[in-house]
């Protein structure tokens, strides 16, 4: 015989067809040619072999119309893992079908809530392998941003080690030559032990110094190849990490119905304290997405300090916002009109242009 299987289905038939004795000449033929224990060759022979069975079509229990709504939720809810998701999808729905960013059937509505979390996974597997390359662009935004925490760390570990010993530094990486001046002084009061610990965390810094250059390259690189990078860099405030951020995290614009629905998703707009038809504005929500929110009030902030103010024109609006209101106040109310703006360029194509020139065309 070939196989083993097509032998023991031979012999399996003769052996339940004959009676006890010749039962016991097969089981011994068997034993013989196999090597089998006879408990385990008697087992064998006494069970009938399976029927093979065609396999079944798969049935899509989930159509097409429901995967797209998934993937719907799943940008809105900044693309979370199905486990994660999945307790989320009620509580997406009826905001997105209140605020009329989603219409969904019964039926289909029905679907998405008796979805498990695996299956979530299953069926956005396309969808996120098709986009990694623009995650990756997110991550590189996301490295620079922990390498320069790491070095501030080590800044501030060397300060207060200084501290300790009698020597005042001021905050700042742009006092690291300062620093180092004290430790090589050759009539320093430092001890050996102390000054072996500080070039050691210098040398830290220089390297972790070199590492944030090189991101940095890497990231104003990236940013000059995407078409939708470079076409946000020409509004003012908005550099080549927003400009990933945006091209990374954000769900496509035409999923928003108007500049004040993005501002809403990225969590700049106020909370609502209001009843009885009285206002009542709260502080900037927070509840969207962290990244590009962070990025774009410390581009707004930029704009606010000295060399923004010298070098970028100011409108009038926001001189009078300065006028009557504090700086960081300012700052959230222009980075809400940032990514209002960001919304209107991305939707129409068009690049950055100033108020006066968009008045005129």
């Amino acid at each position: 015989m070939a196989t083993r299987r097509e032998l023991v289905e031979a012999v399996g038939e003769r052996y339940r067809a004959a009676d006890r004795t010749s039962k016991g000449k097969v089981l011994d033929e068997f034993v013989a040619v196999t090597g089998l224990h006879r408990k385990h060759a008697m087992r064998i022979l006494r069970e009938k072999a399976p029927s093979r069975q065609t396999a079944r079509p798969e049935r899509r229990i989930y159509t097409e119309a429901v995967r797209t709504a998934l993937i719907l939720l799943w940008e809105a809810s900044d693309r979370l893992c199905g486990k994660r998701l999945r307790p989320l999808i009620p509580i997406l729905i009826e905001a997105m079908e209140g605020h009329g960013h989603l219409d969904l059937e019964p039926a289909i509505k029905a679907k998405l809530l008796q979805m498990s979390a695996a299956t979530i996974d299953r069926a956005l597997k396309t969808v996120r392998e098709s986009s990694p390359r623009l995650r990756r662009r997110g991550v590189a935004g996301s490295e620079l941003t922990r390498l320069v925490q790491q070095r501030t760390e080590l800044v501030n570990m060397l300060r207060a080690f200084l501290y300790e010993l009698g020597h005042v530094v001021p905050q700042g990486v742009n006092n690291l030559p300062r620093i180092a001046a004290i430790i090589t002084e050759s009539n320093s009061d430092l001890p050996e032990i102390a000054r072996i610990e500080c070039r050691d965390l210098l040398e830290q810094i220089e390297a972790m110094t070199v590492r944030i250059a090189t991101s940095d390259r890497r990231i104003k690189d990236l940013a000059g190849q995407a078409d939708m990078a470079r076409r946000l860099q020409t509004m003012p405030g908005v550099g080549p990490m927003p400009a990933l951020a945006v091209e990374a995290f954000a769900p496509p614009m035409e999923s928003f119905k108007c500049g004040r629905d993005f501002t809403a998703w990225l969590g700049l707009v106020p909370k609502q304290h209001s009843s009885g038809g009285k206002t009542r504005h709260g502080r900037v929500s927070k509840a969207g997405q962290s990244d590009i929110r962070q990025l774009l009030i410390m581009g707004a902030m930029s704009r606010l300090n000295w060399m923004g103010r010298k070098s970028i024109p100011e409108t009038p609006w926001l001189a009078r916002m300065l006028a009557r209101k504090p700086r960081m106040l300012v700052a959230i109310a222009l980075a809400n009109k940032m990514a209002r703006m960001i919304w209107a360029m991305l939707t129409k194509q068009e690049d950055y242009r100033t108020p006066a020139t968009a008045i005129a065309a």
